[in-house]
């Protein structure tokens, strides 16, 4: 089942696509990093920030234990 408010939107897609978007300042930073575009819908979540192909591995990690403490693990196993 597809949510709509789960999905980017299409002008955000064009902003994105034509690199017209822009950091807001309400986003935080990632590893000094500014983001550009958040979107969150438990328990997925795109960000993208200002850099090339690159992981962020500190930032995903500490992203994996609060969603384990949060006990949201079990939404992301496979469903049969």
């Amino acid at each position: 089942m597809e949510l709509a408010e789960s999905r980017v939107g299409e002008a955000d897609l064009v902003k994105l696509l034509t690199r017209g978007i822009e950091r807001k300042a309400d986003y935080d930073k990632i590893e000094g990093r500014d983001v550009l575009y958040a979107k969150n819908t438990a328990p997925v979540s795109l960000t993208i920030f200002d850099g090339g192909h690159e992981m962020l591995a500190e930032h995903c990690f500490g992203r994996m234990k609060t969603l384990a403490g949060q006990g949201l693990t079990g939404s992301l196993k496979r469903q049969n």
